[in-house]
């Protein structure tokens, strides 16, 4: 009888075990995909910095100021709904937290 309980434990625990890692196998199938999906927007913040940079007079602003107008708004796309428009737009500060948590998961 003691042994049949023992079993009928390593055999939940097994069970157990296996769905933790099928949700593993899901989590990092998810992160990955995440990473795919900001991965452009990721590389486009050094280029939206350079831009911004270059198009200032040389010397005009401070290296803080550019860095603000680099992570303003710079493109706006409108969506229609039958009821409604939404308005969605892309700023800097959306680059540069992809590239930011590219970099971070990089890191770990």
């Amino acid at each position: 009888m003691a042994q049949r309980d023992a079993d009928d434990v390593i055999a939940e625990l097994r069970c157990e075990l296996a769905r933790a890692r099928v949700k593993l196998r899901a989590s990092q199938a998810r992160e990955q995909a995440q990473r795919e999906a900001l991965a452009p927007f990721a590389i486009a913040w050094p280029l939206q910095r350079a831009k911004v940079i270059i198009s200032q007079p040389e010397g005009l602003l401070s290296s803080q100021r550019l860095e603000l107008l680099a992570m303003q708004p710079f493109h706006t796309i409108t969506v229609r709904g039958s009821t409604q428009r939404v308005h969605i737009t892309l700023t800097g500060e959306h680059l540069k937290d992809a590239f930011d948590a590219i970099a971070q998961g990089n890191d770990a």
